[in-house]
């Protein structure tokens, strides 16, 4: 349709889609699993010594790890790019929509942020009917601290540091390398669906079935933000947009479970 064409007639380098422009690097799935185990691996590395500090038993100190960890995902996924899809020439970080022009950015940034609200309110619909179905939560990630001070440092974990390397790996990396074989909203799909379940693997529960009505809700509530985070990457063309609706997405989520606690 009119979305596609334009996207093939307007997009820069790295972002023409199905236009006779070959992805020649890596699997996306493989750069994805790679990133996977990269990040497991980090994490036990980082988490043995924590623990046997006893430093994962304090509440207090729970939001200074967890910013410990995303950071720590982050440097893997940027060492992974830049190994196997930098390092092979598949793509390079313009590409990926990182470009630096500031006004430009602030703008992108801006656009993306604006989406956030009505999409935070569709995800808020689809979890609570499933909920209701399922009768089962997903844990945050990031759960509320009780403090202003943890609240800051969970927003810089999750508003700040988790946008940038979610979105240059999932919309940069894979919904543009998936966009040059495959239509736009196969790419856009795609990525959202491995997105999903990425963020579902850390849930768990007593039972199986109880896990697994879990990990049903948790990639449920994922799925609409992923969607719209692909759609608005290749719509702008630009990293910026989806990580500042992504950044926003999550300072909202965050700052009501931190009200929500306190009430």
């Amino acid at each position: 349709g009119r979305f596609r064409q334009r996207l093939i007639n307007e997009a820069p380098v790295g972002l023409t889609v199905h236009a006779g422009l070959a992805y020649a690097g890596p699997s996306p799935l493989l750069v994805l699993a790679a990133n996977g185990v990269g990040i497991y691996l980090d994490g036990a590395l980082v988490g043995t010594p924590l623990g046997l500090l006893g430093v994962l038993d304090r509440p207090e100190d729970r939001p200074f790890v967890d910013l410990i960890g995303v950071v720590l995902q982050a440097l893997v996924v940027v060492a992974i790019l830049r190994l196997l899809v930098l390092g092979s020439g598949a793509l390079s970080w313009r590409e990926m929509g990182l470009r630096v022009a500031l006004p430009a950015a602030l703008r992108d940034l801006t656009w993306g942020a604006l989406l956030a609200m009505p999409i935070v309110f569709a995800t808020a619909l689809i979890v609570a009917g499933l909920v209701t179905l399922v009768g089962s939560t997903p844990v945050s990630p990031l759960p509320p601290t009780g403090s202003s001070a943890g609240l800051a440092i969970n927003l810089l974990a999750g508003a700040v540091v988790a946008p940038l390397y979610e979105e240059l790996l999932f919309r940069g990396f894979a919904t543009t390398a998936w966009a040059r074989v495959v239509t736009p909203w196969a790419a856009i799909l795609r990525t959202s669906a491995v997105f999903a379940l990425a963020h579902v693997l850390t849930q768990g529960g007593e039972s199986f079935s109880e896990a697994f009505g879990i990990a049903v809700v948790a990639a449920a509530a994922r799925l609409p933000v992923a969607i719209a985070l692909g759609w608005v990457f290749l719509r702008r063309r630009s990293l910026w947009a989806p990580i500042g609706l992504h950044a926003a997405f999550n300072a909202i989520l965050l700052i009501v479970a931190e009200s929500a606690a306190a009430a």
